[in-house]
């Protein structure tokens, strides 16, 4: 993934931010269970509310897909490059303490990776911004 570019970077980002936002806000049981987890009444407000914002995202990044280097492309990509890191700490964090299944793991790799990619994009020496 290192050599992605931005296009490719934010048309996955936006794919897995609809479809994880998608699958949560219609069914957030179905999409907590493969990590071992259920969700009671205010489980289920939040899990949508996530979806609603991983919908947003998912929006912002497809529309900034083809963008050329500008201030708010740089800052699109410094916030994925965080959210990212963060999502992958929090993903680890969860794994240790149990109860989470294995699928963590599979989460926590593909943020470690968008991240990796980003982090490279972000911080790569040239006019590309």
């Amino acid at each position: 993934m290192i050599s992605m570019n931005h296009k490719m970077v934010f048309t996955i980002q936006s794919v897995l931010f609809f479809l994880a936002g998608l699958v949560t806000l219609i069914a957030p049981q179905q999409f907590i269970a493969p990590y071992g987890l259920s969700l009671e009444q205010g489980g289920v407000g939040l899990a949508r509310l996530y979806g609603v914002t991983a919908i947003m995202l998912g929006i912002i990044t497809w529309m900034a897909r083809g963008s050329g280097p500008s201030t708010a492309r740089k800052a699109i990509v410094l916030g994925l490059f965080i959210g990212n890191i963060l999502a992958a700490l929090v993903g680890v964090y969860n794994g240790l303490l149990g109860g989470f299944g294995t699928v963590i793991w599979v989460s926590v790799i593909i943020w470690l990776l968008l991240a990796l990619d980003l982090g490279v994009l972000y911080f790569k020496k040239s006019d590309d911004a």
